[in-house]
C-alpha cells in the first residue's frame, strides 16, 4: 500500500535556491573580475614597452553574467600575440645589455633602457606563476 507525504513549503525552498544561486553566481563572476584585474596588473610588470601602445591596449573583458561569466585579460593590438610568443626576441635585460652602447649615446629613441623584467610571456607567465593565488580570489569572492 502506498502512503501519500504532503511537502509544504516547496516553493518556499525553490525560491531560497534560485535566491541563493542568483548571489552566489554574482559573486563568481565578482572574484573572476577580481582575478583577472590582478592577472592584468601582474603582467603589465612584465609586457614590454617600446611605445607604449602594446601596454596601454590591456583590457578586462566581461562575457555572460553569473555563474556563465567568462572573463578574459588580452592586449588589443594587432602584434601583441607576436610579441607574446617571440621568445627570440630580446626585452628587458637582455635588450639593455645588448643594445647599452647605443642607449648611452641616446640618440636613437627606439633604443632606449627597457625595464629589467620585460620578457615574451608577459601574459601566460604571471597566469602561470599565480594560478593558486587567483583561484584563492575567486573562492574567497564567491563565498561572499
Amino acid at each position: 500500500m502506498a502512503s501519500m507525504v504532503k511537502v509544504i513549503g516547496i516553493k518556499q525552498v525553490l525560491k531560497n535556491l534560485k535566491l541563493t544561486n542568483s548571489k552566489m553566481g554574482v559573486n563568481f563572476e565578482r572574484g573572476l573580475k577580481k582575478a583577472a584585474l590582478f592577472l592584468q596588473k601582474e603582467s603589465m610588470k612584465l609586457v614590454p614597452v617600446d611605445t607604449g601602445t602594446l601596454k596601454n591596449s590591456s583590457v578586462v573583458r566581461v562575457a555572460n553574467h553569473g555563474m556563465r561569466a567568462d572573463v578574459t585579460v588580452h592586449y588589443r593590438t594587432k602584434y601583441a600575440a607576436f610579441v607574446h610568443e617571440n621568445l627570440d626576441a630580446l626585452h628587458g635585460k637582455a635588450f639593455n645589455n645588448r643594445y647599452k652602447y647605443h642607449i648611452h649615446l641616446g640618440k636613437n629613441r627606439k633604443v632606449a633602457t627597457r625595464g629589467e623584467n620585460q620578457q615574451a610571456k608577459y601574459l601566460e607567465a604571471p597566469a602561470r606563476e599565480h594560478r593558486t593565488k587567483m583561484l584563492n580570489i575567486i573562492g574567497k569572492t564567491a563565498k561572499g
